[in-house]
């Protein structure tokens, strides 16, 4: 086996009890935007660390195949889970920190290169939901398809927002706010558990998350009744610490699936526009 163990990407030790990987796992997932990969990661480690006979099975494997893990990868991936608690701190997400304020941004090679990758996206239109061959594209009258698309990505435009945003002085009513964009299964299964840390770690910080501007989006692909669409953003932050607006510039797939006829999300992935 190569690469991070569970307990490297929790920052735990290998004999930490069950207390200790549950407040790594909620230290992991301070602050962290619904939908981050490291956030996903971080509760996929404690849930095999909590179950007793999935980790006794994966302390196995780790015995067969015991891995290297250098000074360096150790304490990278402890210095991840202790940076995602400290207010100033870039956000996991991992989008690029635009340094001047919020107010007279200039469009940068960022942007250039979004809008580059957004006309690849959107040449050829059908083309390219063709060349997905994992996915199967939808079947029907082109111009449904195509209209289903476009609702789907106005749809996910006016999610962003709502979704990745929230005040510390109202966190009830931005979560149900949020809730409104997403299929219930997302709300159980990622937003709720995400949204909780927050809750209990914003008022601490007085972070406030927005307000959240689209910059443009694509559609990445269509099939199997779900749309997959790329948008970009600038998201604003303040905290107890940083009162001029940081502002972050997210790279976001969103997964949209129609629901008694509205386009709701039912998965969000965060992704560096480099990656």
């Amino acid at each position: 086996m190569s690469g991070p163990t569970w307990y490297d990407v929790l920052g735990i030790e290998p004999t930490a009890g069950a207390d200790e990987v549950r407040a790594a796992w909620r230290q992991a997932l301070a602050d962290l935007d619904p939908g981050d990969r490291r956030a996903k990661l971080a509760t996929e480690a404690a849930e095999a660390l909590l179950d007793p006979d999935r980790r006794v099975a994966y302390d196995a494997t780790l015995a067969a195949a015991p891995v290297e893990t250098s000074a360096e990868t150790r304490v990278a991936t402890t210095a991840t889970a202790t940076a995602a608690t400290e207010p100033p701190a870039e956000p996991a997400a991992g989008p690029t920190r635009n340094d001047e304020p919020a107010t007279g941004w200039v469009p940068s090679g960022w942007l250039l290169a979004a809008v580059a990758l957004l006309a690849a996206l959107c040449v050829g239109g059908t083309a390219a939901v063709a060349a997905q061959p994992h996915h199967r594209v939808i079947q029907g009258d082109a111009g449904t398809v195509e209209a289903d698309a476009a609702e789907a990505q106005a749809a996910a435009e006016r999610a962003v927002g709502p979704i990745l945003s929230y005040d510390y002085r109202t966190m009830d009513e931005d979560a149900a706010r949020a809730r409104t964009f997403l299929t219930d299964s997302y709300v159980e299964d990622s937003y709720d558990p995400l949204f909780a840390v927050l809750e209990e770690n914003a008022p601490k910080t007085k972070t406030v998350v927005g307000p959240v501007d689209v910059v443009d989006s694509g559609i990445v692909r269509v099939g199997d009744g779900r749309v997959q669409v790329l948008v970009l953003c600038n998201r604003q932050r303040t905290n107890a610490q940083v009162t001029t607006p940081d502002v972050f510039q997210d790279q976001l797939t969103l997964t949209m699936v129609e629901t008694d006829g509205e386009w709701l999300v039912d998965d969000i992935t965060t992704t560096p526009l480099g990656d």
